[in-house]
């Protein structure tokens, strides 16, 4: 009993959370196959369902698909929408925020096939898998990775120019006044150079994206821009270049 091929292919280089992607699963019969049946098994969170197409029967009761013949020497493929968990960590089809939520890396999606020989009349089974990368959304990315700039042009401004926000808050006589002194130099009298790093800064994030999110999560994201901004400018340009 010769097994089938199987090739488990990613329309998308990543999951982000929050978006939709495919899985296809190509079949190559080296023999005439009957009763072939596809069981995808998804990482926790992540929610599939098969896609019906000519030849392909969805299972009403799970996301198995079955295929009921397939001659020597052809081959189908087979699609299955997937769903990462959203922007909070939820699942599609759950209300509870998942624990898997703060946890990014490659995940792996399963597939087992399973078949009957019509050659020899047994029943065989295979199983193929592919790992993705998992990542948050392009948005929340940038949005944080601005708020982490912020954070980080506050931390950069208290330890370079202490001296400076200190003689600030020295014509306040009350807590209020002194916190507004400061804030007031951290983001008025410092405000080109938060400017700039957050111009610098943002381009950077986008360099860094370019061919996959460099981080799994926002805090990630908060984290990453802290970093940036505590760079110096020269140094925070050479994020920007391209390589090369």
């Amino acid at each position: 009993m010769s097994a089938p091929i199987v090739r488990v292919l990613p329309t998308a280089k990543v999951a982000e959370k929050g978006g939709v992607f495919q899985i296809l699963v190509e079949i190559t019969a080296e023999e005439p196959l009957s009763d072939v049946v596809l069981a995808p098994i998804p990482p926790d969170g992540f929610t599939v369902e098969p896609i019906p197409g000519p030849g392909v029967t969805p299972d009403p009761k799970d996301v198995s698909v079955r295929i009921p013949r397939l001659d020597a020497r052809s081959s189908i493929t087979v699609a299955f929408r997937v769903w990462p968990p959203n922007f909070l960590g939820r699942p599609r089809h759950a209300k509870k925020e998942a624990p898997y939520y703060a946890r990014g890396g490659p995940k792996s999606f399963t597939i087992n096939v399973f078949y009957s020989s019509e050659s020899s009349g047994g029943r065989g089974s295979l199983t193929n898998r592919v790992e993705i990368p998992y990542t948050t959304s392009i948005g929340f990315y940038l949005l944080f990775g601005l708020v982490g700039l912020l954070l980080g042009h506050v931390v950069k401004t208290e330890t370079k120019h202490r001296a400076d926000v200190v003689e600030s808050r020295k014509a306040a006589s009350s807590r209020s006044g002194r916190i507004a002194s400061t804030l007031g130099f951290v983001f008025l009298t410092r405000f080109p150079a938060l400017l700039t790093s957050l111009v610098i800064g943002f381009g950077a994030l986008l360099t860094m994206a370019k061919d996959a999110i460099p981080v799994a999560s926002w805090h990630q994201a908060i984290a990453l821009g802290i970093g940036l901004a505590l760079l110096a400018d020269e140094q925070l340009l050479t994020k920007v270049r391209p390589p090369g």
